[in-house]
């Protein structure tokens, strides 16, 4: 448990760029840490497929991605970009997409281990990507 924070914080702090002057600048990584029961794995994956489509549409949202675990099979991460904390809390949150988001998602809040807001502190490439 200890490493997959640990993890998490080294995530958290090689994200997206925060670039001074940019439209990243208040631009926060939300984290959704979830431990699925295998038998849920493709009914949990269905359901934020389906959920795409009102992160897609949210003025709010920059990108997002759902995780699965591979030394444990049965956790997943969703790293959520939003254009700030503002526009995901008070933007996204009273959106007319949200309702439906929330129905999708919904039967799997008992399973969330995990649910913070990060800034990114620092970004880079390793070599690989260059």
């Amino acid at each position: 448990m200890r490493r997959m924070m640990t993890m998490m914080t080294v995530i958290s702090l090689v994200g997206t760029p925060a670039m001074a002057g940019s439209k990243e600048t208040n631009m926060v990584v939300e984290y959704i840490r979830y431990e699925v029961p295998a038998a849920r794995h493709d009914e949990f994956l269905t359901a934020y497929k389906s959920a795409a489509k009102e992160l897609e549409a949210s003025n709010h949202c920059l990108s997002y991605e759902i995780a699965e675990g591979i030394e444990v099979p049965d956790n997943f991460t969703v790293r959520i970009e939003w254009d700030s904390l503002d526009g995901h809390e008070q933007g996204f949150r009273t959106s007319a997409q949200f309702g439906s988001f929330f129905a999708k998602v919904k039967p799997f809040f008992s399973e969330i281990r995990e649910m913070k807001h990060y800034r990114v502190a620092t970004h880079g490439k390793g070599a690989a990507a260059k």
